[in-house]
């Protein structure tokens, strides 16, 4: 059983699009007029489970803006290419366009959802995601909370601090609820101080965004390599250029080629989350959101509950437990 800290009150920023898939993708649940709504029933229900496990004050749902990838295809043209929808739940026994559908109708569904719940729900215009998320995790509007990021994407893994960790709910053999990451984590399992992430995977790349690194080298190489990236200091790509020049051993060479030093100046931009660009406009949007106050239209709420067939007795939990948010 996962033990959370109870010291401070918390917030939760909830990678939505993450969140959905994985709920879409495991629950082929049908309401009576026979429109899929697994994704939706799932991440409110998940939400209800996260309620319960940390006792937050406050979430905040984060979307992926209108060309979000905008910027770092700037970078590098193929990021996140390929990324097209190709089917995911059995419960439509290979439609694709009915699939598709349902995959959009049930996120314009949590929209209204999210809209009438006391959570805040943030979508900026050029923005992943992620670096929403990196902002808020080093915002001042959170400065004195313990903030939980729930997904499932490593990508997070460098905003770990005393005060942020990383709640990746996938179940493992050494805990059925998921995984809390924090700082000792990190270090127990990746051997890396969470702000030098950013270095490993500039160096090792990521091939789920189609981020190549330096050929040949995975993530435990890069910390076998360059142990200091363990050790509670921020580290850069210069650093482990510079402690490759003092190494005896060939296979430093790599490390010192002139394209794989290019890979991974471009990989910094392209992985890090803690410095987002953010334009003073979004952030101003985002900061007049957070400053909003939303509150729990219990009666929309169930009848939206009654259209989607969920039982009354679901309904009456969420209520309750919806209702312990602060917003």
């Amino acid at each position: 059983m996962i033990e959370v800290e109870t010291e401070k009150d918390k917030v939760l920023f909830v990678d939505l699009m993450n969140l959905f898939v994985r709920n879409f993708s495991a629950l082929p649940m049908m309401n009576s007029d026979g429109d899929h709504v697994g994704g939706s029933y799932g991440t409110i229900n998940s939400l209800r489970k996260y309620i319960n496990m940390f006792q937050p004050e406050r979430i905040v749902i984060v979307w992926e803006g209108k060309n979000s990838s905008r910027r770092r295809r700037g970078i590098k043209s193929d990021y996140k290419e390929g990324r097209k929808f190709t089917g995911l739940n059995r419960a439509f026994d290979g439609n694709k366009d009915h699939e598709k559908k349902s995959f959009s109708d049930q996120l314009l569904k949590l929209s209204k959802y999210f809209s009438i719940l006391p959570v805040h729900q943030l979508m900026v215009d050029y923005l992943e995601a992620d670096d929403v998320i990196g902002w808020l995790s080093r915002s001042h509007f959170f400065q004195n909370k313990q903030k939980i990021i729930i997904s499932t994407d490593r990508d997070f893994l460098q905003l770990v601090d005393k005060n942020t960790s990383v709640y990746r709910p996938i179940k493992t053999k050494k805990n059925r609820d998921g995984e809390i990451i924090d700082v000792e984590y990190m270090q127990e399992n990746y051997n890396c101080w969470p702000e030098n992430f950013t270095i490993i995977k500039s160096i090792a790349g990521d091939t789920s965004d189609k981020i190549e690194g330096v050929p040949r080298v995975g993530q435990k190489t890069v910390s076998k390599d360059f142990p200091f990236l363990s050790k509670e200091k921020k580290h850069s790509i210069q650093d482990v250029i510079e402690y490759s020049k003092q190494q005896k051993s060939k296979k430093y060479q790599k490390y010192l080629l002139e394209e794989n030093i290019e890979i991974m100046n471009r990989n910094l931009k392209l992985v890090q989350l803690m410095n987002p660009k953010i334009s003073l406009q979004s952030i101003e949007k985002i900061e007049n959101k957070l400053k909003q106050r939303p509150s729990f239209n219990t009666f929309e709420f169930r009848k939206m509950c009654m259209k989607d067939d969920i039982n009354s007795n679901m309904v009456d939990r969420w209520s309750q437990e919806f209702s312990q948010l602060r917003a």
